[in-house]
């Protein structure tokens, strides 16, 4: 399938667009990436599509090739950016489909704009993680906390590029290495041997963070406007078992919000559940469902 990249002006520059797919008259599906990725998260869930939508994933602000597009953060901007994207495309509607933290962006994106939203999905993300959240919490230790070696690369260095896939390939979650991953890390990359390094501004992730502990983003799923698909995978960012979101919070979360439908993807971490052939068919599915009939 073809991938191409374009871009669309948004307060404070121009925000980088990879698209896959159908022309200007298929559906418009718009894929939203986690707190330190880029949208070649989407790479696998593009292809499983087809021709049957026309994909679109940004890279958010803060990030790979919208990296110079700094604050504000949070995940009020953001979806503010997606916004920007549709009218700019002059697309009154879409599904949106987000991942990790773009799930929290896709939530407050249906608060905001519900009249733009054709359906949305939220994948391993999105909802409020189980952590005691006081006036006192110490949000960047909470964040290296959650994130481990993807948060601990925004502040080294690397030689070259065999470095920095070695330092990939030896992350717990991504044993199964594959094309997308690659890709996906190599989208990343920045910089001039032997001082390479990621691309992602800390200052973003941690005010990102932040807003999805304690502002707005942690709050948004409450008010979903509609039954939503909540893709949970069942390990987590280092493959530990439980993920994110164990049955029992997910259980607790769904008793509490009637519109999250609750759905795990058997055997996938919270990398692979769109970055493996069998995660990004199982995610491809659930998006078909809130396509525009």
């Amino acid at each position: 399938m073809t991938h191409r990249e374009f871009t669309v002006p948004v307060a404070g520059g121009e925000l980088a667009i990879g698209e896959w797919g159908a022309g200007d008259a298929a559906p418009i599906v718009v894929g939203i990436h986690g707190i330190t990725a880029n949208h070649l998260t989407w790479a696998y869930v593009a292809e499983e599509l087809e021709d049957e939508v026309r994909f679109l994933a940004p890279d958010l602000r803060g990030r790979a090739g919208s990296a110079g597009v700094r604050g504000p953060y949070g995940m009020a901007a953001h979806a503010a950016d997606i916004r920007a994207l549709l009218d700019h495309l002059g697309v009154e509607r879409a599904t949106l489909a987000g991942h990790s933290m773009g799930a929290y962006v896709t939530a407050v994106f249906a608060a905001h704009y519900p009249e733009r939203l054709a359906g949305h999905v939220l994948v391993d993300g999105g909802v409020t993680l189980d952590i005691p959240i006081d006036d006192n919490l110490d949000v960047e230790a909470i964040t290296h906390a959650i994130l481990g070696p993807t948060m601990e690369r925004l502040s080294m260095e690397f030689v070259d590029e065999n470095a920095w896939l070695a330092y990939w390939k030896a992350h717990p979650a991504l044993t199964e290495w594959n094309d997308a991953i690659e890709a996906y890390v190599l989208r990343d990359l920045v910089g001039e041997p032997p001082a390479l390094r990621s691309s992602v501004s800390r200052e973003a992730v941690l005010e990102d963070s932040r807003d999805n502990l304690l502002g707005d983003g942690a709050r948004a799923f409450r008010n979903l406007p509609a039954p939503t698909p909540w893709l949970r995978a069942p390990r987590g960012l280092a493959n530990q078992t439980p993920g994110l979101y164990s049955d029992e919070v997910a259980a607790e979360m769904c008793a509490q919000v009637p519109n999250l439908v609750d759905q795990v993807v058997p055997d996938v971490n919270h990398f692979t559940i769109t970055m493996s052939r069998a995660g990004a068919t199982a995610v491809a599915a659930v998006i078909r469902t809130q396509l525009p009939r």
